[in-house]
């Protein structure tokens, strides 16, 4: 029977997120306050003689250099020089297209668990390094918790973990696509004020009083009325009783943001039976996080 290591990556979602302007290597500054919630791809490593093969549960997902694990495991093997190699089958649960990170979570959790599988001992300064070079949300999900995040996203300063909630999430059949996205917010960029109003955001982040009213998402008005299927979901949430709705990244998941588990069942009992696309979910704190993504040992037959 093989030995094989499991972990889990966590997705996420942004308390905060504008858009300041468009910078000239290609990509857009932002600003934004990313959080891990308790909503899980699952990765399960076994060693091999040598090579990098992927397997899913997700027929839509590509298993070759596209998948942003198959690039993080590569990447690994080329900076250490190491000889074993792996095979990794991941369980999707984060929707694709959905803001919620699920790629580059997947990615950097494949960095993250080889780095111990593979007993490389590379320091986190690497890791983070190979991270950025992968993808802008890679070196957030190096970090976890509540974090500050500033130039395209993959220059991550942590913060005190944010008051614990409770999310209904609302996935839409139809997802967005992210540079689409950057596309329709580029008449919407906010400049230097932008950045002053993430700094008290983080603030009372710190402070420990960051409620739904601190929410902000720029791509939220960047969803247009013809996009009728992902407003559909909003609209729910709001008829259910929602006081704050937000849009997950650039889109097309939907969170509304609340402080305790019985307003959460509250919002979901009215909505869930019309559809199975909802979900609550806690935020994760930093060391949950690392409890997701750190990797467990097993002896099991995989077939």
């Amino acid at each position: 029977m093989p030995e094989y290591y499991c972990s889990k990556a966590p997705a996420k979602i942004n308390l905060f997120l504008d858009i300041l302007r468009k910078r000239e290597d290609g990509y857009h500054e932002i600003r934004t306050i990313f959080q891990s919630i308790a909503l899980f791809d699952t990765l399960r490593f076994t060693i091999i003689p040598k090579g990098v093969f992927l397997s899913s549960d997700d027929p839509s997902l590509p298993l070759d250099s596209a998948n942003t694990v198959f690039k993080a495991a590569n990447a690994l093997l080329e900076s250490s020089k190491q000889k074993k190699g792996i095979e990794i089958f991941i369980e999707k649960r984060i929707p694709q297209k959905g803001g919620m990170g699920g790629g580059s979570s997947d990615g950097a959790c494949a960095l993250y668990a080889l780095n111990i599988i593979w007993e490389l001992g590379l320091p986190p300064e690497e890791l983070l390094a190979i991270a950025a070079e992968i993808g802008s949300d890679l070196p957030f999900f190096l970090t976890g918790g509540t974090a500050a995040g500033v130039g395209r996203g993959e220059e991550v300063y942590p913060l005190p973990d944010a008051p614990p909630a409770w999310l209904v999430l609302g996935f839409p059949e139809e997802g967005v696509s992210t540079r689409e996205a950057y596309a329709r917010a580029g008449t919407q960029l906010t400049g230097g004020a932008s950045a002053r109003r993430m700094m008290v955001a983080a603030a009372k982040v710190a402070e420990g009083s960051f409620t739904e009213d601190d929410l902000l998402n720029r791509f939220d008005s960047t969803v247009l009325e013809s996009d009728n299927g992902i407003l559909l979901y909003r609209d729910r949430l709001l008829e259910a009783g929602a006081r704050k709705v937000m849009l997950s990244g650039s889109g097309s998941s939907w969170f509304a943001y609340t402080r305790s588990l019985d307003e959460a069942k509250s919002i979901h009992e009215k909505i869930s039976q019309r559809s199975e696309r909802w979900a609550i979910v806690p935020t994760l704190d930093r060391g949950g996080f690392f409890r997701s993504i750190t990797p467990t040992s097993k002896k099991e037959n995989l077939r």
